[in-house]
């Protein structure tokens, strides 16, 4: 009796970190996605630019 209890309990508790697993994969996803999305500001592009604007005054 008591080791089918403890085979239940593991199964739950697997099941748990499954789902939480899951939940990981899916968050990273969807983060990954916007961040391909979202352009992230180019620091090198943006002094050069500048100092274009500064050398033509």
């Amino acid at each position: 009796m008591f080791f089918i209890l403890t085979m239940i309990h593991l199964l739950i508790l697997l099941t748990i970190l499954a789902v939480l697993f899951r939940i990981l994969n899916a968050v990273r996803d969807i983060q990954n996605r916007i961040s391909t999305v979202i352009e992230k500001p180019n620091r090198v592009r943006q002094a050069y630019e500048q100092y274009l604007n500064e050398k033509k005054e």
